[in-house]
């Protein structure tokens, strides 16, 4: 499932790129909601569980299918209202997450933004210290240069450290070529 909140006019156009990527019509195992739970507004003071985060889970339950995972585009339209320097509030919507995660059975990827600079991602530590999994998207600094996909945290695992990849246009989209040393790889 992606909860598609920012570009999600373009969702479209990036899930027939993906499928025509791997020669397929469509991803039939996409589903798309051009809504997010809200992880912080309107929490139980006892539960620190939002209403929201009830409703999004009882509506993917009645689902036909529940998700393995889901994607969520991004914690600042995820967590409106929230103080992203604030650990307490960062708490309360790290809880809500790990909620829905167990309460669906899936993975969640939280999309978030870096700091003006590009160095570090916006917000409290406590990001970093209550995740499984960080990883850090570097622009290309020059046209024809590779991005990098860099694993910034790992909890469980050896850090992989950083995969090099280009971005290759595909009809009104794009799609991603890894590069393994000089070689890229299509996925």
């Amino acid at each position: 499932f992606y909860c598609a909140v920012e570009g999600n006019e373009s969702i479209e156009a990036r899930i027939d790129a993906a499928a025509s990527r791997i020669e397929e019509t469509d991803l039939p195992n996409i589903a798309v909601m051009l809504s997010v739970p809200q992880l912080y507004s309107g929490h139980n003071k006892n539960t620190y569980q939002t209403e929201s985060t009830i409703e999004f889970i009882q509506n993917v339950k009645a689902q036909d299918e529940t998700p393995d995972v889901l994607i969520i585009d991004t914690l600042h339209s995820a967590a409106v209202g929230a103080k992203e320097n604030d650990s307490t509030d960062m708490g309360i919507v790290l809880h809500n997450l790990k909620v829905i995660a167990k309460d669906l059975g899936c993975t969640i990827f939280l999309i978030h933004h870096t700091t003006k600079d590009g160095e570090n991602f916006r917000g409290s530590s406590a990001l970093e210290g209550d995740v499984d999994l960080m990883v850090k998207i570097d622009k290309a600094t020059e046209p024809g240069d590779n991005y990098a996909m860099k694993c910034v945290k790992l909890k469980d695992g050896k850090n992989w450290g950083c995969k090099s990849f280009k971005l290759i246009e595909t009809g009104s989209s794009i799609c991603v070529d890894w590069i393994d040393g000089d070689t890229l790889i299509q996925d």
